[in-house]
């Protein structure tokens, strides 16, 4: 496994040193981890979206047919529930 050092401010040192039940160590690996896995998530849909022939009209007209369709829903919902 690999280490990794951090610079930090002296204020946010004090903050950690106030805390000193928390695992930052863990809770800096995760994080680490959680946005190498945002990352990959992003490059795959960029790869996606690149192949895609929508052009940003089409998405528009499709994002409003899906606004309209999730009103309507929400309509009939609080119908119901009066």
């Amino acid at each position: 496994m690999v280490s990794v050092a951090l610079r930090i401010s002296n204020e946010f040192k004090s903050v950690i040193d106030r805390l000193p039940w928390v695992n930052w160590s863990e809770i800096t690996r995760e994080e680490v981890v959680n946005v190498g896995e945002k990352t990959k998530l992003f490059e795959k849909l960029d790869n996606i979206v690149s192949k895609s022939s929508l052009t940003q009209e089409q998405a528009n007209a499709l994002a409003d047919e899906v606004n309209t369709a999730v009103a309507k829903r929400y309509e009939q919902l609080l119908k119901r529930g009066e």
